[in-house]
């Protein structure tokens, strides 16, 4: 999905009337992070209750970061979308070529104490980006897996 930039603004003044366009001959490419629900999340510990879980997510893109607000249950829907817009580049190309998107799934309602053996974590999901180079869009459903591959949700 690549286009030229083009920025039109127009900003109004009592009776005035002020147009500025900007025509730049930059590559830009748009890219959409779209989490929609996850179902039946849990953790690998013997304290687990899903009606407790507080489940958040987190991920890197590019030089990007974002982490989701706090949701409830083992079955959340998040509904976040995140659009970010990147120059073409040959960093970007590279970028894509040999990185993964991860997303983190982790559990806010973990407490710690000094025994240790509890984890917050809960999965990941991994793309890898080298996908989009080929398809401009991917919609589907991911397991959410744990650091032994186990299916968590």
């Amino acid at each position: 999905m690549q286009e030229k930039s083009k920025v039109a603004s127009k900003q109004s003044f009592s009776d005035q009337t002020s147009k500025t366009v900007i025509n730049t001959a930059l590559l830009k490419k748009i890219f959409e992070v779209t989490i929609g629900r996850c179902s039946g999340l849990k953790r690998n510990d013997p304290s687990f209750n899903p009606r407790t879980m507080k489940p958040f997510f987190t991920f890197d893109f590019y030089r990007f970061e974002y982490r989701s607000a706090i949701a409830e249950g083992d079955s959340p829907t998040f509904d976040v979308t995140r659009r970010y817009e990147v120059e073409e580049s040959q960093e970007l190309r590279d970028y894509f070529k040999f990185q993964f998107l991860k997303i983190d799934f982790i559990d806010d309602a973990v407490e710690y104490d000094n025994a240790g053996g509890m984890t917050d974590y809960i999965g990941s999901i991994r793309i890898p980006l080298n996908t989009f180079l080929e398809k401009d869009k991917i919609e589907s459903f991911f397991e959410v897996k744990n650091e032994k591959s186990q299916t968590m949700g």
